[in-house]
Order: structure tokens, then C-alpha cells, then sequence
């Protein structure tokens, strides 16, 4: 903080100099039509040090120097165009402002090297950087239609993105070594946080649902779903193994909850679900119920009989409770 106020006041002193002889000059030249003309000028302090030195020539400078001839500040030119304006730390850091066609503000360390630094990119969006003692940009806070804050590693390569998306909102990226995104988490009208595995396929998910709600979703070792977590006003867990549909499913649809198990190949499964009446159904590989079991009583479906028998009328397969204890009697000894 310290360094910073000492920068911050001879930057200030600089200033007023710098004006003070502007103005001199514009005095002299409306009180007398001489000119004073020199190459060079030097202010010295009551020991005969110089303090002062203004120098013309083909690059005209403005040097400020302390009782020990250390230089504290500088007005020089870069080129044709462009001039800069030095504030040297006691620790031999310096801030430097230029113009011309590269403006911008530098914070330049003692080696020589340029430390942080704010100026326009090639689009002539502000750009803000922040580097190591090796002049390695670190953190890159970027303007313009897409702002952008970066992190790099110490190889360039970028570690984090955090971007705000016009008309998608915000997108926080997380990338590995390779420079593949492996956290990723977005606002917007569908906000989501997104994890993937070195493939670069997501293996996790917690988003929100456009019917309300949230839903969890957690994939296996190839990217497809293995857990599926739903909220709302239809909560539901399933459970997925080399299937596109759910291995076991259970949750609440309708107002009626329900409990599913099948296997990952074909149609067959069983349900359970808690209506009125309270039913366990057993579904064939053709999708159709085969077997039902309520308070009601036990339902069957009855086997399709060979096209050149007629159907044997008598079976039932819709049984009361008192038609099975009566079953029970007959063949009871």
C-alpha cells in the first residue's frame, strides 16, 4: 500500500510540473513575441544536485530526479506518435503510461519484466493483465460484447474460463491439463452444473427442470445414465444398467406413487403402484399384463389358444377370495 501512494504521489508532482511549465511557457509567449529557445534545461536544488531536466533533441524528455540522482519520474517519447510517462518505485519497480498505438497502463518489476498491465486488444476491447515475475500471463480480465476472466497455468494453458454468453448468461469452465473442460456450471434460462470424465462426456449433472423442480443425473464409465434423480411435482429415482429405459424405477406420477423392475433387455417387468386399489401387475415381453394381484382378487390373462382350437370356455382365471378357498376344499383329502 505503501508503494502504492508513493506512486500515486509522484505521479501527482509529475503532473503539476508538467502543467506548471505548460503554462509558463503560454505566459511568456503572450506577454512578449521572443522566443526562448535551448536544448537542453537543468533545475537544481540549494546543493547544486539536479532535480529537474528538461531535454530536447529528436526524442525530448522530462527527468525528475531526488537528492541522490536517483530518477523518479519520466516524460519520454516511444516514437513518431507516442509518448510515456515513467514513476519510478523506491523498490526499482515503475508504473508506466503510454500512448500511441499500443495506449495502456504497465506495472513494470525491477527485472525488467512486465508485472500487470491494462491495455486493448486487437478488437479494441480493454484488456487487463495480470503475470508472473517471468512475464507469463496468469489472470486475463477481458471486455467487450463477450467478457471474459481467465486463469492460466504456468504452461498457457487456461486452467478456468467464467464468461458471460449475450442472451445465455453466465459460464464458469473448469478444464484439465489437456485443455478439456471437466466442471462446467451455467446460468441462464437453464442453469446447470456439468461434470465429465477425460472423454470429455458427462458423467454427472444437477440442472433445473423446465416444469419446476431440479434433477440429479449421474452416468456410468461410457456417459449413459445410471442414476436419474427427479424432483417436482412428479419426484422420481431411476435406475439404469445397459438400458434406455430404467431398471428400477420409483416415484410418484398422477398422484399415485409406483415401484418398476425389469430387466435390461425385452418388455417384461413388474409394477407396483399404491392407486385404489393397490395393484401388482406382471407384464409380459410383449408389454401386456399377464397377471394382476389387488384386494380384488387375482387376474390372468388368458393364453391365446392355437388358431385350430376353439377356447376352453370354462377356465377362470378371475378369482374371489371365496372362489380360491373353494379351489382349496377340492383338492384339499
Amino acid at each position: 500500500m505503501t508503494s502504492v501512494k508513493k506512486f500515486a504521489k509522484t505521479f501527482f508532482l509529475v503532473c503539476n510540473i508538467v502543467l506548471f511549465l505548460l503554462a509558463m511557457m503560454i505566459l511568456l509567449g503572450f506577454k512578449s513575441p521572443n522566443v526562448i529557445e535551448a536544448e537542453k534545461i537543468i533545475l537544481r536544488d540549494s546543493k547544486g544536485n539536479e532535480r529537474l531536466v528538461l531535454e530536447g533533441g529528436d526524442t525530448p524528455y522530462i527527468v525528475m530526479k531526488n537528492a541522490e540522482g536517483k530518477v523518479l519520474a519520466k516524460v519520454d517519447t516511444l516514437h513518431e506518435d507516442g509518448a510515456a510517462i515513467y514513476v519510478q518505485g523506491q523498490s526499482g519497480q515503475r508504473m508506466q503510461i503510454q500512448g500511441g498505438d499500443r495506449p495502456g497502463i504497465f506495472l513494470i518489476g525491477a527485472q525488467e519484466t512486465i508485472l500487470a498491465n491494462l491495455t486493448t486488444d486487437i478488437s479494441g476491447n480493454a484488456l487487463f493483465v495480470l503475470c508472473d515475475k517471468t512475464q507469463k500471463p496468469r489472470v486475463e480480465l477481458r471486455g467487450g460484447d463477450v467478457p471474459t476472466l481467465r486463469l492460466y497455468e504456468d504452461n498457457q494453458q487456461v486452467a478456468a474460463e467464467f464468461t458471460l454468453v449475450p442472451g445465455k448468461g453466465s459460464l464458469l469452465k473448469m478444464n484439465d491439463q489437456n485443455q478439456g473442460t471437466r466442471l462446467q456450471l451455467q446460468g441462464g434460462e437453464s442453469p446447470a452444473f456439468l461434470i465429465k470424465n477425460a472423454e470429455h462426456e458427462v458423467v454427472g449433472s444437477f440442472f433445473a427442470l423446465q416444469s419446476g423442480g431440479a434433477a440429479l443425473g449421474l452416468g456410468d464409465s461410457n456417459g449413459e445414465v445410471a442414476t436419474f434423480i427427479r424432483g417436482g411435482d412428479e419426484p422420481n429415482i431411476s435406475l439404469y444398467q445397459n438400458s434406455k429405459e430404467p431398471n428400477i424405477a420409483i416415484g410418484i406420477a398422477k398422484q399415485t406413487p409406483h415401484i418398476l423392475l425389469a430387466p435390461s433387455h425385452g418388455k417384461e417387468g413388474i409394477l407396483m403402484h399404491g392407486g385404489e386399489p393397490t395393484t401388482l401387475l406382471f407384464i409380459n415381453n410383449e408389454g401386456s399384463i399377464s397377471l394382476a394381484l389387488s384386494k380384488h382378487g387375482i387376474y390372468q390373462e388368458k393364453p391365446k389358444a392355437p388358431p385350430q382350437k376353439a377356447p376352453d370356455k370354462k377356465k377362470k382365471y378371475l378369482f374371489s377370495w371365496e372362489d380360491m378357498q373353494k379351489k382349496i376344499e377340492e383338492v384339499a383329502p
